[in-house]
């Protein structure tokens, strides 16, 4: 879901559509009323592609796209996960649709201190069927003929529709922490 700093088009001053991502991986932290009681969970399941330059310290990315099928993303128990893609991510029409997370244009500027690109942005999520704003905060380094990305940021579960989850007086909180850890971009 969510990285985006995705096509810098590594070492070269032109944009190229054909960059892809993948690999990588997309994780969730959700806490709840219980003391020490979080809902933790992850895919590596990752596809995404977009356009952008680098001219010096600054990564121009004009568009970038991800994709995650919910079904992908694992809590380490069975039941805990299907209940999670009926209360999370199944759509008001019973479906249950990939979540995509879109960028417009944005710029990175490198940090002196770590050499990284890193930029706060603001792009668009899609969780089942309904598409709101999220905020995210970036980071990318040029390894070989790879960018390597991580972000995160806060989702707001409420947001697109998903009602209070609760079970047995323990109730998940609607602020999920969503993190992506080196995703790869490459031509």
């Amino acid at each position: 879901m969510l990285a985006s700093l995705l096509v810098i088009s590594i070492g070269q001053l032109r944009a190229d559509p054909a960059y892809k991502a993948g690999g990588g991986k997309v994780s969730f932290s959700v806490g709840s009323n219980v003391p020490f009681l979080k809902v933790s969970g992850s895919s590596s399941v990752v596809k995404g592609s977009g356009e952008g330059t680098i001219a010096g310290n600054v990564a121009q990315v004009r568009s970038a796209a991800f994709e995650l099928d919910p079904k992908t993303l694992k809590t380490g128990i069975s039941l805990r996960d299907q209940h999670m893609y009926e209360q999370v991510f199944t759509a008001a029409n019973g479906s249950i649709t990939p979540v995509v997370f879109r960028t417009a244009a944005f710029e990175a500027k490198r940090n002196p201190t770590s050499g990284k690109w890193e930029a706060n942005f603001q792009a668009q999520l899609t969780l089942r069927g309904v598409t709101r704003p999220v905020r995210f905060h970036a980071s990318a380094e040029q390894k070989g003929t790879q960018v390597i990305i991580n972000a995160e940021g806060v989702v707001k579960t409420s947001e697109f529709g998903v009602k209070p989850i609760t079970y047995s007086g323990a109730k998940v909180n609607s602020e999920a922490n969503v993190m992506v850890r080196d995703l790869r971009v490459e031509p």
